[in-house]
């Protein structure tokens, strides 16, 4: 967002002399995508909104996405730009009407008519849509036509469904060799758990040197993969193929636990009380054991009520 510029300036002065990648508005070089507005003076992103009415259908999508994260109301008006633009033949907008169809969010519920969204979405060349198809119709009787979905989608550009598809031909002996290609596909394209299925994928076929174990758990981790958060962390606290290391595990561990892993959540715990590779801190270890024995892990609720009454103790001792 830049201030504007010139503002004295008349229109026909700011076209000539605007630089390059700015316009002229209302007498003022903006960048392109805002224009300036007065009771600001200065320039401003013109609202998605309003450029998906002007006719830029990619804006209706971005307007939508906006809109759905503000409630029934927001919903509402989200697929309004998204019927709007799917109208007029935008694949992306109609797989996000399918989407709130389906789900009945700012619209009236109707899972038949947000299949066929979809089926209009995958046809218009929509990726993603193709890929919800597919995962649908794997718990159907359209089996092969949800692998041949899953395909399309993949050679497309969506990452999720080279993972799905990568999953489906490991399942066959005679296709297993092509599923590490999918796998690889996805997990570059930062579907997190296709990084650990690559890396088992690699580890039944060859040796593989550490360096590469490191690099694609390191992936898998940095895409939210919790398993891989864990097995990386246990492969630092071990000194297993990588040089040991309890500072690098608490940061994978703490990573995993971050998005819901009792696993990721136990180790930190463990690692927490014993002041191994962290700041001992007891009554963090006793929060991080109560989230594990919320998720049904027994032991950690003893270990919960026995690490907090230390904790207790030690403050108590402290404060003498």
């Amino acid at each position: 967002m830049g201030m504007a510029l010139a503002l004295t300036a008349t229109k026909a002065e700011a076209h000539g002399s605007c630089p390059d990648g700015m316009w002229a508005s209302r007498g003022s070089c903006c960048e392109l995508g805002s224009e300036y507005v007065a009771s600001k003076n200065q320039c401003m992103p013109v609202r998605p909104e309003r450029r998906c009415v002007e006719g830029h259908l990619d804006d209706c999508v971005v307007a939508g996405r906006q809109l759905e994260t503000r409630g029934s109301i927001g919903a509402g008006y989200a697929a309004e730009l998204y019927k709007y633009a799917c109208d007029e033949g935008h694949a992306p907008a109609c797989r996000g009407l399918g989407r709130l169809t389906e789900r009945g969010e700012g619209i009236e519920r109707n899972e038949a008519r947000g299949r066929e969204l979809y089926e209009q979405a995958c046809e218009g060349g929509d990726a993603p849509a193709c890929t919800v198809l597919a995962e649908k119709m794997m718990g159907e009787e359209s089996k092969q036509r949800a692998l041949s979905l899953f395909a399309q989608a993949c050679h497309r550009g969506d990452p999720v469904a080279c993972g799905e598809y990568g999953v489906q031909l490991a399942r066959r002996p005679e296709q297993i060799k092509q599923s590490g290609l999918y796998f690889e596909r996805a997990c570059v394209g930062g579907v997190g758990s296709a990084c650990r299925a690559l890396l088992e994928r690699e580890r039944e076929s060859r040796s593989i040197e550490p360096a590469r174990v490191r690099e694609l758990l390191d992936r898998g981790c940095r895409a939210s993969d919790a398993d891989s958060c864990v097995q990386l962390g246990d492969a630092f606290h071990g000194g297993i193929l990588l040089p040991q290391s309890s500072a690098q595990a608490a940061l994978r561990y703490r990573s995993a636990c971050d998005v819901g892993s009792a696993s990721g959540c136990l180790r930190l715990a463990e690692l927490t009380a014993a002041g191994d590779g962290v700041t001992r801190d007891l009554g963090r270890a006793s929060e991080l054991y109560t989230r594990v024995c919320q998720a049904g892990v027994h032991m950690a609720c003893e270990r919960a009520t026995a690490v907090g009454a230390e904790a207790v103790r030690e403050g108590a001792v402290s404060a003498q």
